[in-house]
């Protein structure tokens, strides 16, 4: 679907493409069914907007950015292992941003060819087992990572470091 939906927009076990449009609700994917805006068969977010909430729930591996815009909260959790890393690169997350007990290997900015990103709320990285990277990200709240089993990170800005992420 080229354009865009003015309500939410909810797959459950199947998929959902938007292609460079908009979203004026929430867009949320459950098991096994993805949610893509501007193409891609996993989630991809890119040159796009949602005016709601972004929810990820087992649905697999995504990518947001660059260039999209989460007007409220983006919540990734319980991604399966055995998807490919995912990414989170030159995106903009109006709300706050969690990701949570993901055992994919997560990406959100990257010392090069994945920009950081601009967080308006808190992000929270906890109980991830897949590998997560935090780099470059501006954060107006804080920045709080525990539980994680391998997290690496550095040049995070955050009104407070908490926990694994300490020194990022």
């Amino acid at each position: 679907m080229s354009g865009g939906i003015t309500g939410n927009a909810t797959t459950s076990g199947g998929s959902f493409t938007l292609i460079n449009a908009t979203a004026g609700g929430n867009v949320t994917g459950q098991g096994n069914g993805s949610v893509a805006l501007s193409g891609g068969t996993a989630l991809t977010l890119g040159t796009a907007t949602v005016s709601g909430s972004l929810v990820m729930s087992g649905a697999g591996s995504f990518s947001l950015g660059p260039s999209a815009t989460i007007n409220s909260n983006v919540t990734i959790q319980s991604e399966p292992a055995g998807a490919a890393q995912s990414q989170v690169c030159g995106s903009t997350v109006k709300g706050s941003l969690t990701l949570q007990s993901n055992a994919s290997a997560v990406q959100v900015g990257a010392p090069s060819s994945c920009a950081g990103n601009a967080v308006g709320g808190s992000f929270v990285v906890q109980q991830n087992t897949g590998s997560m990277g935090i780099f470059s990200n501006t954060i107006t709240g804080n920045l709080v990572c525990q539980n994680n089993s391998s997290i690496t990170g550095s040049g995070n800005s955050a009104q407070l470091k908490q926990g694994q992420c300490a020194g990022f």
